[in-house]
């Protein structure tokens, strides 16, 4: 009999290592002598040890504890009381060795019974050599690997055991899958009675009130925190309660799935004991210190307080724990003056100077006497703080009144001007960038005119603390008025530190802010001119900070930019740009580009967008970003609304999605086309005009227009409604949706924001984020489109998410009319995909 199918021979140059370096060392087991003595013999020409060779399933398990060997061959079928499977599955289960199967049978009952074993590959008679030597490299590789996995999961399972805290962990339906011996203890179970049980059965944890604490297994597993209640404690087998820390955390798989929770519980009972005792005695101790009625410490010769009463406590709106330990100085703000002070202390019995202090989120004036202890009382100092903060706002306030705004307390234009002149002075003499920042809000004067001016001024004042807080202390925040505020940044060494700053004061302004039922996230425009760079002299450096703070607006807002000199130009340019929008209209230059809106399940045309161009005689084609704006601030948003309704009309009237029905039109609406009294009357005309059902049109509004909720606008809108116009919500996820808006608008859909789409694979705040506005949606019974869809990653999870539709470039970018009809054109005559092949045929 022999096993080597056809002439291929092979030579080894090196021996196949075992665990060692060493070569591999086999047993093999086969009844057929001849066989396997052929066997052997080619292995050990193949650079392997054999370290046994038997014919029999007892003689295989004798042999392979004996010689631990680093691979099992092993036919399956062997003669006698142990199967080749049986003594294959008792050397796996004890030794966990790596087996390979021979077998002059392939039949499926003798395959299943040795995949029982878990086999590391299974051979079939007749066999080439090179493709035992493939199985046997193959087999040792994955042993070696699976060996280490295995003395990892020893190391991981004896540092547990030894770990001193309980420790629980659960699958992910919280059941006990694993218990430290500490836990064991603790908890009075065994991991073998608690594998499987429900973990709240098995762990019981009150609050300090004795009542049940709410599941922390079930608040992992359904995305809540893990944190539980302060005086934790847990219920013991003897009906006592034990005090407890607690830590708690969800455990995940390497592809993000959830796998079960982890709890980690501390006994802290003794802690708990020793600290009540000492509570009792320091409190003893120190009512008659407290009794004082001024602020009084005791200090360490290191000025470390070791002693403090409760009147120093409500002085500094602090707890004694705060201030255990800490100096004076810790405390300061501003200069501190304490350390300097003490030193005087050498040659007097004490000293006195005012300090000012934080004092929780506000700041104290204290008048501080100190007085040096004998040594033979231990030496150290007594602290007195009397409270002159009256006093010293008194003093500040006339000169406040002169340099600083009203309404945000910050520098006002005159201190602005006076820092910046100091600063200009001091860069001068150290040669050093002085940048000047001048910056606004975005859309305030909607939110000012929405919500009203009490609104806008308490919105002020948090973003200029806001703005205070995103920079240094050496910085200089200011507002000159409105909503335009200046940061001046001195001792500039490299110029892309001002682009991370206005990075950072624009995510501070972002953070949502709760006014009157409003959630607002607020965006800022950014400009900055540099000392010596672009002048010399404070009036240039703001009004060429303006200028580029201007041009960043004019690129979309959110936006940050240098000065350039060309931008004095630029605005001369938008001067000239107004004039000729003012005659666009009667020259023709505009058209309508489409966009598909495609369903995610089966990827074809449901809807298209309008999207504005302009064919500018000199400037080529402009995009809505580039001069819409524009047109909304000299007032032809009105007439071009009128001339995008008519057109978009008529295109959109003879379009059909690929099974005949009609394709939907998406048209944007601004805030003053909204405000337009004649609204109702211009769309019913253009819709009667171009035989369009009203069913097939679908309004875009934005979140920002959603903020202007006026009686006016509902009214419209309902009127809108009512003529079967659909009504959607664009740019979700900017800033200013709330769910009772949605209900009151009586919207259809909802459209995601390219914003969140474009980072939705990378981020996975982007995509819980994503996946939260999905579900939202659909609880209110709203379609979801999502925006600027790139490529097939985003519209396989968008897809997975549950979004309904998608619109983007990966589907087909904004076309002319005849360019969106060919692609439609190419869609209809384009099967439906099965599943997620790809964007649909291209014009």
């Amino acid at each position: 009999m022999t096993h080597q199918r056809g002439n291929g021979t092979m030579s080894s140059t090196s021996a196949p290592a075992g665990a060692s370096g060493t070569p591999a060392r086999i047993l093999v087991v086969e009844h057929d002598h001849a066989a396997a003595a052929a066997m052997c013999a080619q292995l050990v020409s193949l650079g392997y040890s054999i370290c046994a060779q038997v014919d029999s399933g007892e003689a295989a398990i004798g042999a392979a504890l004996a010689q631990r060997p680093d691979l099992v061959v092993i036919n399956a079928v062997l003669p006698g009381a142990v199967s080749g499977v049986a003594a294959a599955e008792a050397i796996s289960r004890q030794l966990g060795a790596p087996l390979l199967f021979l077998s002059a049978y392939s039949d499926p009952d003798t395959v299943r019974q040795a995949i029982n074993a878990q086999p590391y590959g299974y051979l079939t008679k007749p066999f080439d050599i090179r493709e035992l030597y493939a199985q046997i490299e193959v087999a040792l590789a994955k042993g070696r690997a699976d060996h280490q996995v295995r003395e990892a999961l020893q190391w991981y399972a004896a540092t547990l055991r030894g770990v001193g805290d309980s420790v629980i962990v659960t699958d992910d339906a919280a059941r006990v899958r694993y218990l430290n011996p500490a836990a064991e203890a603790l908890l009075g179970w065994q991991l073998s009675a608690a594998l499987g049980q429900e973990a709240d059965a098995v762990i019981q944890l009150r609050d300090a009130g004795g009542d049940r604490v709410p599941s922390p297994f079930q608040r992992l597993l359904h995305g809540g925190g893990g944190a539980l209640p302060d005086d934790l404690r847990l219920q013991l087998p003897s009906g006592e309660t034990c005090l407890v820390e607690d830590s708690a955390a969800p455990i995940y798989g390497l592809q993000g799935k959830l796998l079960g929770t982890v709890l980690v519980l501390r006994d802290i009972r003794q802690r708990a004991a020793a600290e009540q005792r000492l509570r009792r005695s320091e409190e003893r101790f120190r009512n008659a210190f407290d009794l004082a009625p001024g602020g009084m410490a005791l200090a360490a010769a290191d000025g470390r307080f070791i002693q403090v009463n409760a009147a120093l406590c409500r002085l500094l709106r602090r707890a004694p724990p705060q201030l255990l330990g800490r100096r004076l100085d810790d405390f300061a703000a501003g200069e501190a003056h304490t350390a300097a002070q003490l030193a005087a202390l050498d040659g007097a019995n004490s000293v006195q100077f005012e300090q000012c202090l934080h004092a929780g989120r506000g700041h104290v004036w204290a008048l501080v006497s100190v007085s040096a202890l004998r040594p033979d009382d231990g030496g150290g100092q007594l602290y007195q703080l009397q409270d002159i903060t009256q006093r010293k706002q008194a003093e500040r306030k006339l000169a406040r009144l002169a340099h600083f705004d009203a309404l945000t307390g910050l520098p006002n234009r005159l201190a602005i001007s006076e820092e910046a002149e100091r600063l200009i002075a001091r860069a001068r003499r150290g040669a050093r960038r002085l940048a000047v920042v001048f910056l606004d809000l975005d859309y305030f004067k909607h939110i000012n005119d929405s919500l009203g001016h009490e609104t806008g001024d308490r919105l002020l004042r948090v973003i200029g603390k806001r703005l205070r807080q995103a920079v240094r202390e050496s910085d200089m925040v200011g507002r000159l008025g409105g909503d335009e505020f200046v940061v001046l940044l001195p001792e500039i060494d490299d110029l892309a530190d001002i682009p991370k700053v206005a990075a950072k004061m624009q995510a501070a302004c972002l953070k949502p802010v709760h006014m009157r039922g409003h959630e607002l996230r607020v965006g800022i425009s950014l400009g900055a001119s540099l000392y010596p760079d672009d002048a010399a002299d404070v009036r240039s450096l703001l009004r060429y900070a303006d200028s580029a703070m201007y041009q960043a607006k004019t690129e979309g807002r959110g936006n940050f930019q240098f000065y350039r000199h060309d931008m004095t130009r630029g605005i001369e340019q938008r001067l000239r740009l107004g004039a000729s929008l003012r005659q666009a209209l009667d020259r023709d230059e505009f058209e309508l580009y489409y966009q598909p809106i495609v369903t995610l399940e089966a990827m074809r045309p449901r809807a298209a967008e309008a999207l504005l161009r302009w064919h500018h005689p000199q400037l080529g084609l402009l995009g809505p970003d580039q001069f819409l704006p524009l047109a909304e601030e000299i007032g032809l948003a009105t007439p071009l609304g009128h001339w995008v309704f008519g057109a978009a009309c008529r295109a959109a009237a003879g379009w059909r999605a690929p099974d005949g029905a009609p394709l939907q039109l998406a048209i944007n609406i601004s805030p003053s086309q909204l405000r337009e009294r004649a609204l109702v009357d211009v769309i019913t005309q253009a819709l009667h005009a171009a035989g369009l059902p009203p069913q097939q049109l679908c309004l875009e509004i934005t979140e920002h227009l959603m903020l202007d909720d006026t009686a006016r606008n509902r009214d419209v809108l309902a009127a809108l409604k009512g003529l079967g116009v659909k009504v959607s919500i664009d740019d979700f996820g900017t800033g200013y949706s709330s769910l009772s808006y949605l209900g009151r608008l009586r919207v259809d859909e909802m459209k995601i924001d390219r914003s969140l789409t474009e980072h939705v694979c990378a981020d996975s705040e982007h995509a819980a984020i994503v996946r939260a506005a999905v579900a939202m949606a659909h609880s209110l019974q709203l379609g979801v489109v999502s925006e600027g869809v790139e490529n097939a990653q985003q519209h396989a999870l968008l897809r997975a998410i549950g979004c309904d539709y998608a619109q983007g470039y990966w589907y087909l970018p904004p076309s002319p009319d005849a360019a969106f009809q060919a692609w439609l054109a190419g869609v209809s005559a384009t099967p439906a995909p099965a599943g997620d092949n790809g964007p649909a045929p291209s014009a």
